[in-house]
């Protein structure tokens, strides 16, 4: 159930380190998984997933900083996300170039566990607010550039460095509201720091009725599934991995969101919505998202 990565944001409000890009291979974001002849079948997103949820798995571009804004430690070399559950996000292709992490990860290839076995603690919802006009068409352009489709780890951690507050700088007022401390901006950063659209928030302000519970249940089981299998070596293993925890560790969490996101991940519903980009990109997904929540 995880979102596209596009970068790691390590601690609240501090420098940018490196922001490594990994990309994994395409999945069909919630729900859709694209079969052998590039068509797209349905994992879990309306339908069910290997946890009965709907999947929009994200696939692909982690990237590691440390940067200031949400979770705390991280820059897993996970590449993928895409678990099996129900949520996660949307798109998977989405973010850089075939890539390797540049070594600024929280544990290398040898040491890395997965899964990792660590208790998840529920967090408490975030509302996002829409239409803060904080972003210019402009400013969402130079972010895509940097971290979006076609981002590099250079290009990224450039735009993080020049956008997001640290202890030198106050930043932007719009890279401020995409990657924004509480979960609550365009970006939604899971407990290892690693983060994508923010399609949680995005269901939240689409279906007013049902959208709140199902953003609050997908932060959970992507939070559960990113903590235990970020660091997992690749898309396949991150799979493995997620199928594996959402009936063991993560299982509370696979089960709400199943309920709480059955209108929201139907065909047609707030998911579908917040990701245009139909999993095999991100950048229409940022475009959309930034706007409804930073612009105007």
């Amino acid at each position: 159930m995880k979102f596209l990565r596009v970068c790691t944001v390590v601690g609240v409000v501090v420098a940018v380190a490196a922001c490594s890009v990994t990309a994994a291979g395409p999945d069909g974001g919630f729900g859709n998984t694209p079969d052998a002849s590039g068509s797209s079948t349905s994992s879990s997103g309306s339908s069910s997933s290997s946890s009965g949820s709907s999947s929009t798995s994200s696939g692909s571009s982690s990237t590691s900083s440390s940067s200031g804004s949400s979770s705390t430690s991280s820059g897993s070399s996970s590449t993928s996300s895409g678990s099996s559950s129900g949520s996660s996000s949307g798109s998977s292709s989405g973010g850089v170039a075939d890539s390797s992490t540049d070594g600024t990860t929280s544990m290398d290839a040898a040491s890395a566990t997965c899964p990792d076995s660590t208790t998840f603690t529920a967090t408490t919802y975030v509302s996002a607010t829409k239409h803060q006009d904080k972003c210019k068409s402009t400013d969402i352009t130079a972010f895509e550039t940097a971290c979006g489709d076609a981002g590099t780890q250079a290009t990224c951690t450039t735009w993080l460095e020049a956008n997001l507050e640290t202890d030198a700088s106050a930043g932007t007022a719009c890279g401020n509201c995409i990657v924004n401390p509480n979960n609550a901006g365009a970006a939604w950063s899971d407990p290892n720091g690693e983060f994508g659209p923010n399609y949680g928030g995005c269901i939240q302000l689409t279906d007013t009725k049902n959208g709140p519970a199902c953003a609050a249940a997908l932060d959970n089981i992507d939070g559960c599934e990113g903590l235990e299998c970020d660091d997992c070596s690749d898309s396949t293993t991150y799979q493995a991995c997620a199928t594996t925890v959402d009936g063991a560790i993560c299982s509370t969490y696979a089960t709400t969101v199943q309920t709480a996101c059955t209108t929201d991940f139907a065909d047609g519903g707030a998911a579908t919505t917040c990701q245009p980009g139909g999993g095999t990109t991100v950048n229409p997904d940022w475009t959309y998202i930034i706007n409804l929540i930073c612009g105007t």
